[in-house]
């Protein structure tokens, strides 16, 4: 990168030169009979370098780090979002949607019994957790507005609310072996698993949620829990959790999402 700012900034300072192949004219001025540069020509012409190479390079480091998501305006139609990577989208400046707008994709009437449900935590923990739904209301809430585009389907921004996943993670004993978390759920035959690494967890860009839009999550968008997957496409945003294993996944090079059952398309 640097080799290429340096020739762009030499070629820059040689804006007379008709070969771009030469990258300083030659004159009498500039060079002696042996080639050599005057000391003070070379001088010269060196802070010019580093003037072009500081103009080039902040120019480079502004354009990466403007290209690692593009914002959206608050007008943009979400019908052309269906094909795009909600990871390289920045969504905070688009509307809400009201629930009625919502898509919805996969498993959608699994039925909970609240006497009975729990959020059960398992693997590599100190000890096996249960807690009902009145434990988790109780929780510190955490908020988010998030974009969700299931691919080719639908795409909705809601706000939704839960609680921090890290959280609960660390005070039920998570053991520091743990790298990552297995997320399940509905708990029958159409059970899904996706895989996280707790690194992702830690920046509550996943989190579980039990509310959304200020309203208790509707059947059909999973209640009593559901999985918030912030940059994650539909299908990863598991509906109807019930289970949280705590694991050690030793394999390297692998995506977020790297386990799952059931539809690959929808939560």
């Amino acid at each position: 990168m640097m080799t290429r700012l340096k020739q762009a900034a030499v070629r820059h300072l040689d804006t007379q030169s008709k070969d771009p192949l030469i990258t300083l004219r030659k004159s009498p001025s500039t060079f002696r009979t042996d080639g050599r540069m005057h000391r003070r020509s070379f001088v010269s012409g060196f802070v010019r370098l580093l003037s072009c190479l500081s103009i080039f390079g902040s120019g480079a480091i502004g354009f990466a780090a403007t290209t690692r998501s593009r914002t959206l305006p608050a007008d943009a139609d979400l019908s052309n979002l269906l094909y795009e990577d909600p990871a390289d989208l920045d969504s905070h400046e688009l509307p809400i949607n009201t629930i009625d707008q919502f898509g919805v994709g996969g498993t959608d009437d699994h039925y909970a019994d609240m006497h009975t449900w729990r959020l059960q935590f398992a693997g590599l923990m100190q000890q096996p957790v249960s807690l009902n739904y009145a434990q988790l209301s109780d929780l510190p809430l955490l908020e988010r507005k998030v974009l969700l585009i299931c691919p080719g389907t639908f795409a909705y921004v809601a706000k939704w609310q839960g609680f921090s996943l890290w959280d609960l993670l660390r005070q039920h004993g998570l053991s520091q072996k743990a790298t990552h978390v297995d997320i399940m759920g509905p708990p029958e035959k159409y059970r899904k698993i996706e895989r996280f690494s707790l690194k992702a967890v830690q920046k509550n860009s996943i989190f579980l949620a039990t509310r959304v839009n200020g309203q208790r999550l509707p059947l059909q968008h999973g209640f009593p829990l559901r999985l918030v997957a912030q940059g994650h496409v539909g299908a990863a945003w598991l509906k109807y959790v019930y289970r949280i294993e705590a694991i050690r996944d030793t394999e390297t090079g692998r995506i977020e999402k790297t386990k799952s059952a059931g539809s690959p398309f929808f939560p």
